[in-house]
Parts: structure tokens; sequence; C-alpha cells
């Protein structure tokens, strides 16, 4: 019997990570120069003042907007700088032309009688996600990707006040990788148990996974035919331990997404 999945984390348990942006798909970091170094940064500090300032906002979009690329949904790039614990924009460039830059719309954006540059982020007040070390679990939303680590700066009306740094281990487990979760699936699908007229069912699913890689719930969003939503329910339970991803240093829980279709006759498969 063969069997044709896709799987996918769609949402992280607890949003550890909460983006300033909600999009569908992974965003295009900003950038923080720090002592010499050029960092990605999950965060974007700009948005606060643009939510706050539509007239700016529209004048940002007319300079930058176009772009139409659902990686950069805020249609900008920001560039940001510490000086003396003093967060400053450097510079906005648009999201498909790195050439092109906002900085002489700093006086429209900032009711500033010049256009000098960096800008003093005042009224910004968060935290800026710096992430570190090799990539852990892409995530296509936001900034919601895992790193090895995470350098957090809290900010107070520009002024930084404090600053964290988080390890994250990753628990592992055969069963994310492809072939082994298809042989498990396939082995642990037992026809005898479905009506003889069904020779096809397609599911979708999602599943909690808790803080010690154990299924705890699943969710049928999709069954075809519904007859079968129960033994679809007890395959993925049957999952005997999943992947762990960490946040700031602590482990989820986290859901994840289970497409899938098996046929009886073994002879093909759909998408």
């Amino acid at each position: 019997m063969k069997i044709r999945y896709q799987i996918f984390t769609f949402l992280l348990g607890g949003l550890l990570l909460l983006p300033d942006l909600a999009f569908g798909t992974a965003q295009t970091p900003e950038y923080l120069i720090l002592n010499g170094d050029t960092l990605a940064m999950h965060s974007t500090p700009l948005q606060s003042y643009l939510h706050e300032n539509p007239e700016a906002r529209e004048a940002l979009k007319s300079k930058l907007g176009g772009c139409s690329s659902t990686a950069c949904g805020r249609d900008y790039i920001g560039y940001w700088t510490l000086r003396n614990d003093s967060l400053f924009l450097v510079d906005l460039r648009h999201c498909c032309y790195e050439d092109v830059s906002a900085r002489n719309l700093f006086p429209q954006l900032f009711n500033r009688e010049t256009a000098v540059a960096p800008v003093f982020a005042k009224w910004f007040s968060g935290e800026i996600v710096i992430p570190e070390g090799k990539l852990l679990q892409y995530v296509d939303m936001g900034f919601l990707a895992g790193h090895e680590r995470e350098r957090i700066l809290y900010f107070e009306k520009g002024v930084l006040t404090e600053e964290q740094e988080f390890e994250n281990p990753k628990v592992s487990s055969k069963y994310v990788h492809k072939d082994t979760l298809q042989n498990f699936l396939s082995s642990n699908f037992d026809w005898a148990k479905i009506d003889k007229e069904v020779n096809k069912i397609a599911a979708s699913a999602s599943f909690r996974v808790d803080t010690l890689g154990q299924i705890d719930s699943v969710r049928i969003w999709r069954c075809i035919p519904d007859s079968q939503e129960q033994e679809m329910i007890q395959i993925i339970q049957a999952i005997p331990n999943w992947a762990v991803y960490y946040r700031r240093g602590k482990a989820g829980p986290e859901w994840w997404s289970l497409t899938f279709t098996v046929r009886r006759d073994d002879t093909s498969t759909s998408p």
C-alpha cells in the first residue's frame, strides 16, 4: 500500500514567539547593524509607528509598495542600529529592489525638516528577536521558524532595558522523516477493519504533540468517507513519538497537520 502525504507545522502551541505581523508565509527579516555585524531580526519595530501614523504608512507604501511578495507583506525592509543602548532606524528599502531606498522620505515620515538618518525609534517599546545558529524548524508563517539560539532585546521608548539569550535544543524523532512515517502508517493501516466497499480513504488531520513528544490530541478536519474517521484518529495516535522543538528555551506543545490518501489495491496514489 502506498501513501502520499503532506506534513507540516501549522501552529506553534502557545505561540511563544508572536510575530509582529500575522502572515501565512515566512517573512523576510529586518536587519540590525551591531558591532560591525549585520544581524537578521525577527521583529518589525516600525510597524507600531505606522499603525499610529496612517499618513506615514501610505507615503511609505507609495514609495516602496508594489513588490507583491508574500514573503514581505509589510512592503519594506528596515535597517537598524544601536547607539549607546538606543535604537535607531538607518534605512528603509524595497522588498524586491534592494537599491531602492526611502531615506529621502524620512522628513515626511517622521515630521522632520531634514532627511538626516538615523532616526531615534522613540516610539518603540517591545522586543527584538535575533535568531542565531542553525535553522531547526522551518515554519511557513511570519517569523515562527525555530533556531538553535535566540537573543531577545527588550526596549522601552527606544532604549534597551534588558537582554536575554536562550538555547533551543531539539528532541528528534525518526517519524518526522517521510519514509519512516510512510512505513509506519502503511503497517498500521488495517483494511480488515474497513468496510469492503471502501477502496480509498483521504484524510486531513491535526495533532498536538506535548513537551515529551507524545501525541495527546487528534482532530480530523476531513475524512472521505467520514465513516472511517475513528480509524484515522487511532492510526495517528499510535505514532510512538514526535519531534519536540523549543522556543525561548522551553518546549511546545505544538500542533501539526497531516494530509494523506491510502488505497486498498496499492496500485496508485492520489495527490
